[in-house]
């Protein structure tokens, strides 16, 4: 392996000084890589040794060797087809061969193995070229007699020989559109076109980690494919678009990225397993999504997230549920009748004016774990019925701004064992609210906790009671 590295130095620049390529283009072909290295080890090491001397030292040892009778013997023994033989010692018995290959060698070591400065474009076809073949593969370049030119940059480059037009395409400098040209081609043509055959055998990449720029024009239904991690602000559908289907691999949203799609009905998430948060106004003015299951894996609801659906009627959270913000800003979630919290276990707090505007939502039970409900989380949901407190509830907050929670007839607080005071407007407006029994463990009732509870008949007051004089005369 050491000389082929040594060889393949030599041959990556030599070859565009017109060298060794040159010298030997039909008989290397012809030739195994391990042949050519039991061949000529100690001359070829010799030969690049000192050539920074710029010296021509070796290159006689490169003709003794190879004419010598035995090597000659085991020569042919290791090479594929023996066509390439008589040529090989042909050309190496050839005076002005050999001078061709000298000259070329020290005109190389001059040169330090360097062309010189480059612009970009330039650079990266010569880094392309000068870094992903293997050596032994070096050693056949000058045998491809095939020879692409490109067009790069609206600049003409090249030529390339098939190995160097394959290594171009898997560092992505030439696609299926580079316009290409070769012999008997009568005129410039999309490499796709006029060399198929190279794209069928390349290597298909991975699909790309973001999903920018993509427009859906025709169809009612996007499946999103495995591979995207990422859905960022330029990501597009077009406004008829109704379902959405999202990957496994999905692990990024960014706000806005589906806002104001009014016909869309339903969004997958079934597969998505990498998703942390859903951003601040995704679903903004999605009216006609009717239900959403946040899928496990997310932890973090921000802000407005579901501002305008007002069609939503059913949230599913997940059971790594850390953080939720308000539904959304100023209400609309008109139809909204279930928010399931079965499956939560680690949210510590519904946030103030969570449920805000949720005007049809009867029923709610809050998550073992929650341990702060704060001021207006079920401000303005007009139809709400009945609210289940858990065991694990420290503080409590006035329940809405300005009251109206008109149909409250129940709220349970059977399982709460932590709640030390029940705040000041608590239950403000709850008008049909007929009973009440407060926990054991609550110590104080603030002034107005009660303020407008026109129709409570019944108070349950516990043992830890310190001050009855905010709790109403019934």
């Amino acid at each position: 392996m050491a000389f082929l590295k040594k060889i393949g130095k030599i041959k990556k620049v030599a070859s565009a000084l017109g060298g060794v390529s040159d010298l030997l283009p039909d008989a290397v072909s012809d030739l195994l890589p391990d042949a050519v290295s039991d061949l000529l080890p100690d001359a070829v090491n010799d030969l690049v040794d000192n050539i920074d001397a710029d010296t021509d030292v070796g290159l006689e040892d490169i003709k003794d060797k190879v004419l010598s009778s035995d090597t000659y013997d085991d020569f042919k023994e290791n090479i594929t087809r023996g066509e390439g033989v008589e040529k090989i010692k042909k050309r190496l018995t050839d005076k002005e061969s050999i001078n061709d290959l000298k000259d070329n060698l020290i005109s190389l070591a001059k040169k330090k193995r360097f062309f010189g400065k480059h612009d970009s474009v330039d650079d990266s076809i010569e880094n392309s070229l000068s870094s992903s073949l293997e050596p032994e593969q070096e050693l056949f370049v000058a045998a491809q007699q095939r020879e692409i030119y490109a067009s790069i940059d609206n600049e003409q480059h090249g030529p390339y020989d098939e190995i160097q037009f394959k290594r171009l395409i898997e560092n992505h400098l030439i696609d299926a559109s580079t316009l290409v040209w070769q012999d008997g081609m009568p005129d410039w043509q999309p490499a796709g076109q006029a060399v198929p055959e190279f794209f069928n055998l390349a290597t298909v990449p991975p699909i790309p980690p973001h999903m920018p720029g993509v427009d859906f024009l025709t169809t009612n239904h996007i499946d999103i494919p495995e591979g995207v991690n990422c859905l960022d602000e330029d990501f597009e559908i077009d406004e008829n678009v109704t379902s959405i289907t999202l990957p496994s691999t999905l692990k990024e949203f960014y706000s806005d990225v589906f806002s104001e799609k009014s016909n869309l009905r339903r969004i997958d998430f079934s597969r998505v397993t990498q998703l942390k948060t859903i951003p601040e106004n995704c679903f903004m003015g999605c009216k006609n999504l009717e239900e959403i299951v946040i899928p496990e894996g997310v932890q973090t609801i921000e802000f407005g997230a579901f501002d305008g659906c007002s069609n939503l009627r059913s949230i599913v959270l997940p059971s790594t549920l850390r953080t939720i913000s308000a539904l959304t800003d100023d209400g609309g979630l008109d139809n909204l009748v279930s928010v399931d919290f079965s499956r939560v276990t680690q949210l510590k707090t519904i946030p103030e004016f969570c449920f805000m505007g949720c005007k049809n939502l009867e029923n709610i039970v809050i998550p073992e774990g929650v341990q702060t409900i704060e001021f207006g989380a079920f401000d303005g949901c007009s139809n709400l019925r009945s609210i289940v407190l858990p065991s694990t509830l420290r503080t409590l907050s006035a329940l809405a701004e300005d009251g109206f929670l008109d149909n409250l007839v129940s709220i349970d607080f059977s399982r709460v064992a932590q709640l030390k005071t029940i705040p000041e407007y608590c239950f403000q407006g709850c008008k049909n609210l007929e009973y009440i029994a407060l926990p054991e463990g609550v110590k104080n009732v603030e002034p107005e906790a009660f303020d407008g509870c026109k129709n409570l008949k019944r108070i349950d007051v516990p043992s830890t009671l310190k001050d009855y004089e905010n709790i109403p005369t019934i």
